[in-house]
């Protein structure tokens, strides 16, 4: 499961603690963030949940950065539900966007990018896996 959540704090040690708008309960949870997200207090997130606690969620990605400026790059996450060794992503930025994949364990994993054209990608792997793909 997936939830957009709203950075309240990060401690000194990385503790991050989010509070999440569709609660509306203004309770901030204390959840973990992902190696490769960088967050800020007040950006807007997705939280992955891999158990029934809230304490269970995972940062994977910031939707919106705290800024002033308006920011006009695209950002897309795609999720691989089953294991397979080729993901086919549809991402619909009308670019040819970097790609950073990460498995089921959050370990960055390296694969054959092929570009279909600016609005699909193709990221073949050595072996089967399930995980996320983060498209900027």
């Amino acid at each position: 499961m997936s939830r957009r959540a709203i950075v309240t704090s990060i401690s000194s040690n990385n503790q991050v603690r989010v509070m999440f708008p569709d609660l509306n309960n203004n309770i901030d949870y204390p959840v973990q963030k992902s190696q490769h997200v960088y967050i800020s207090v007040g950006d807007l997130v997705v939280v992955d949940y891999f158990g029934a606690s809230m304490a269970d969620g995972l940062i994977i990605a910031n939707i919106k950065e705290s800024s002033t400026e308006p920011s006009s790059d695209l950002t897309f996450v795609h999720t691989q539900i089953s294991a397979n060794s080729e993901w086919y992503i549809e991402h619909n930025m009308n670019k040819r966007p970097s790609v950073t994949v990460v498995d089921s364990a959050n370990n960055t994993v390296i694969g054959d990018v092929q570009y279909i054209d600016d609005n699909t990608v193709i990221v073949t792997f050595t072996g089967s896996f399930s995980g996320y793909a983060y498209l900027n």
